[in-house]
């Protein structure tokens, strides 16, 4: 799954280079929230390719990504067959981090929440913009930080 359709870059049109080294970057498995869809862990299968030292930094870069989304990524030495057992408890692991930390995430999150909205459509934090033209030219707004993808707007 490409990380441009689970990440966004802020001001894309500023962070051309962020938003393109996102572009061109993929994970193997996502895996996401049953009742919601939000993605809850990235999952990569890591052959000897990723000794290659241009494999590292990429790694390097994907798990900055996934860190700075306080999102869990899961490496499995990739290889011909896997035991339930053994992905199940890899998978178990992030999920016991996931429900402790999703607590703390939510209490030091909430406050901002009230302060700044999430847009209805992507959940994500909006960003405050002011109307440039026509009848509410000078009026502010908050408008989706993944513009271009989601168009969604809440008046200020």
């Amino acid at each position: 799954m490409s990380l441009s359709d689970i990440f966004f870059v802020r001001r894309p049109d500023q962070n051309i280079s962020y938003r393109n080294k996102i572009d061109r970057k993929h994970v193997d498995f996502l895996i996401c929230s049953n009742d919601t869809l939000r993605p809850l862990a990235g999952a990569e299968l890591d052959d000897t390719s990723h000794n290659k030292p241009d494999r590292v930094e990429r790694d390097r870069f994907v798990n900055e990504v996934f860190k700075s989304a306080e999102l869990k990524l899961i490496r499995f030495e990739n290889k011909r067959t896997y035991t339930i057992q053994e992905v199940r408890e890899r998978i178990d692991e992030i999920f016991a981090e996931l429900s402790k930390e999703e607590v703390k995430t939510y209490a030091a999150v909430s406050s901002e929440k009230a302060s700044v909205p999430t847009c209805p459509k992507c959940g994500i934090p909006m960003v405050l913009r002011e109307e440039k033209k026509g009848d509410r030219a000078g009026e502010k707004f908050y408008g989706c930080s993944n513009f271009h993808k989601c168009r969604e707007v809440v008046r200020y």
